[in-house]
């Protein structure tokens, strides 16, 4: 390993511990204040729902029905039937493009910005 191998090594050190630190202020900068929960069943958009009204939403999975919470600006699978019941162990998400998935049941819940959704892309240029 010659000089220009340890100053290469260091700065990508430096360069990934910058990143781990300052990854909270980055997932809060590119979030809005207007969050809300997308639902996809079996790849098909089930629902959106604002992360700011609490709410319980039942959804039939593919093994039985999948309850999804909606409370103090966060979302959780609550209950649902699937064989070691790993889709509620995740917990509680409150971050834009973080997602809950639960494959056995085909139910993802992703949190997306309610400014910037799939139907409106921002769209930097167009090509022919």
């Amino acid at each position: 390993m010659n000089k220009s191998d340890k100053i290469f090594v260091v700065f990508v050190f430096i360069l990934s511990l910058a990143i781990y630190v300052f990854s909270d202020h980055i997932f809060e900068a590119i979030t809005s204040d207007e969050l809300q929960a997308v639902i996809y069943v079996d790849d098909q958009e089930y629902g959106r729902y604002s992360l700011h009204e609490d709410r319980h939403v039942t959804i039939s999975g593919t093994l039985g029905d999948v309850v999804i919470e909606i409370a103090d600006d966060r979302v959780r699978i609550l209950t649902e039937t699937s064989p070691l019941h790993i889709c509620s162990l995740q917990g509680w998400v409150d971050r834009a493009y973080v997602s809950l998935i639960c494959l056995p049941n085909g139910v993802v819940v992703q949190i997306e910005n309610a400014r910037t959704t799939m139907e409106e892309p921002d769209v930097d240029s167009l090509t022919q």
